[in-house]
């Protein structure tokens, strides 16, 4: 259950000592903004195991349209449930993306197949 001052990277470093590891807790409980957590939420805390798979990805690329309010964070955390991977979307989309902080909407951006991380 969440007390106060609990934060999804605090529980991450808790139970796997490893706070980037966070994406695990949100993926497993549907919550798609991170920083919004409320005191006494209950929430799963995967495996460990389960933890260490962090992407699930088809073996495709697909195409994306940027919508207002984007940015290559939360489109590799909504893709890929990591957004740490946004450099990867960056190398394939090179000729168009310039500054990865500066993304516009309507670009067409080329989402690889990743591997998984552990």
């Amino acid at each position: 259950m969440v007390v106060q001052g609990d934060n999804l990277w605090r529980l991450a470093e808790k139970y796997y000592s490893n706070g980037f590891k966070f994406i695990e807790i949100a993926k497993a409980n549907g919550i798609n903004q991170p920083d919004q957590i409320d005191i006494g939420q209950k929430l799963v805390i995967p495996t460990v195991t389960a933890a260490s798979q962090l992407l699930r990805i088809s073996d495709k690329p697909i195409t994306y349209t940027v919508v207002k309010g984007d940015n290559l964070w939360r489109i590799a955390f909504r893709f890929y449930g990591d957004g740490r991977v946004f450099g990867q979307i960056v190398r394939v989309n090179a000729e168009l993306i310039r500054q990865p902080d500066l993304i516009e909407p309507g670009w067409q951006l080329t989402l690889p197949p990743l591997e998984p991380i552990s």
